[in-house]
């Protein structure tokens, strides 16, 4: 796909689907080290998440996660898309268990009331993998094409996404139903999809005997446009490295956010939920 095409469908639909992005080495790779992670987990932690599997936050100072985010293949595919000045904002292990529901319905932008929300270009983009691969049994990813740029009926009725509100649901809740317009995304343990931060996604259940492990990392497509205030929200967030810790990953300095930020605080108010105006 050439690159105005693929930027358009990013921007037309709020996703585009890399076919072989990765190599067969890295998914392998990635695949055995995630396993480790998953078999070294509590009781508790697996159950904790229920609907969209196990939330791992990425630990820079461990395998896969460095020669995931510095991954050429993505950097490039991003760029291609219109990042210009990219950093990495965080990253979970999303391993969902087997046997397990549907996820429900949601976006994940946390800033409605503000104007960056409607801009064309999202504050934050989204890169899922599967390394094992994933299917429409096994609860692979299921979107709504262009619900990050217009209202779609799931707006009035989600609660905000990760929360207890929305945990508690029940099964038969508009948050788990089939939607007319929705598209699963089965993917191959090579490709990645990229997403806009307000699209409408989910996933199927996971109907299957073995677990589906997942990789989703949070990129900031262009950090130097974006208001102080977000840049200093951002600045906070848990997966972003310490000081010292920083001192052992010169291959990610420039995928960082800058360290003179940290420890500053933001005063932007958080809006998960979308105005009537969307």
């Amino acid at each position: 796909m050439e690159k105005e095409e693929a930027r358009k469908k990013l921007l037309d639909d709020g996703y585009i689907v890399i076919r072989g992005g990765l190599s067969k080495n890295l998914a392998t790779s990635v695949s055995k080290s995630l396993q480790e992670t998953l078999e070294g987990l509590n009781t508790p932690q697996r159950r904790a998440f229920p609907f969209q599997g196990s939330m791992v936050p990425a630990s820079l100072l461990h395998e896969p996660w460095p020669q995931l985010i510095a991954n050429e293949e993505i950097l490039g595919t991003l760029r291609q898309l219109g990042a210009h000045d990219l950093r990495w904002l965080s990253g979970y292990l999303i391993s969902k268990p087997p046997r397990s529901p549907k996820l429900w319905w949601h976006q994940d932008w946390w800033a409605w009331n503000n104007g960056l929300s409607f801009a064309d270009m999202p504050a934050q983009i989204s890169v899922l993998m599967y390394p094992t691969g994933s299917t429409v049994e096994s609860g692979c990813l299921r979107v709504i094409p262009g619900s990050h740029r217009r209202r779609h009926r799931l707006h009035d009725s989600l609660p905000p996404a990760h929360t207890e509100e929305i945990n508690s649901l029940p099964y038969d809740h508009p948050a788990f139903e089939t939607q007319d317009d929705e598209v699963s995304i089965p993917l191959d343990p090579c490709d990645f999809v990229v997403c806009d931060v307000r699209l409408l996604h989910s996933t199927h259940a996971n109907t299957t005997a073995k677990e589906r492990p997942g990789v989703v990392l949070w990129y900031l497509p262009n950090y130097k446009d974006l208001p102080p205030d977000f840049q200093l929200h951002y600045s906070q967030n848990q997966c972003q490295p310490s000081i010292e810790d920083r001192k052992s990953m010169s291959r990610l300095t420039d995928l960082l956010i800058p360290q003179s930020q940290m420890g500053q605080n933001s005063s932007i108010s958080l809006e998960r939920t979308p105005g009537a105006t969307f």
